[in-house]
């Protein structure tokens, strides 16, 4: 990170990751306080504040996210995900001293106890331990749904229901119909569900799209 220059972004409608960093740079708007003031207090946390700026990693992360979204992955939340992105270049910035386990920004909103994570600063157990609950359940589901929660991990990663039948294609040779996908990841959603709050005692509900 060379450059502490905000990023350049262009205002095309029709890229909602250039439009969120247009917000977030823009005066008065709400997303700008909140975007940067977030990152500011996870690099006041991982004691970095005194060696870079907010808009450093802003542009890391916008940067990041243009790379993401140039692969042919969606930004569902691009507002959530530049900030789940800084937390974790931060988090790399911080490996230097210490060892700290990344996060998936596409998962970031799976389960609701982790969406705080784009909101405010909270401690690095809390997010490993949630973190590892969500992947120990998703490895459970895995063993008895396969099918199932090879749908949710292909969401995750941002796919629409077309592309997640065009892949399964690809990779099997054929897929049943978008809607009998639908049902099916619906009901791992719903298993999956089940399973982690009973490894967390969390009441919430999955927002897996």
């Amino acid at each position: 990170m060379t450059d502490s220059e905000p990023p350049r972004a262009s205002s095309c409608p029709e890229d909602t990751l250039d439009v969120a960093v247009i917000e977030v740079l823009g005066k008065d708007n709400p997303h700008a306080y909140s975007t940067i003031s977030f990152i500011h207090r996870c690099l006041r946390q991982f004691h970095l504040a005194t060696q870079f700026e907010p808009h450093e990693i802003l542009n890391d992360a916008y940067l990041r996210g243009k790379e993401f979204t140039q692969s042919g992955r969606i930004i569902r939340n691009p507002h959530s995900w530049l900030k789940s992105t800084s937390l974790n270049i931060i988090r790399e910035l911080s490996r230097k001293q210490k060892r700290e386990p990344s996060i998936d920004p596409e998962l970031v909103d799976l389960i609701p106890s982790l969406r705080p994570i784009a909101e405010n600063v909270v401690s690095p157990e809390i997010i490993d331990n949630q973190w590892q609950a969500l992947m120990n359940s998703l490895k459970i589901l895995g063993e008895t749904e396969p099918e199932g929660a090879r749908l949710l991990r292909l969401r995750a990663k941002g796919l629409s229901w077309k592309e997640v039948y065009e892949q399964l294609v690809k990779e099997d040779g054929f897929a049943k119909s978008e809607s009998t996908l639908r049902q099916k990841a619906c009901r791992a959603k719903k298993a999956l569900r089940k399973i982690y709050h009973a490894k967390t005692n969390d009441a919430a509900d999955l927002l897996l799209p």
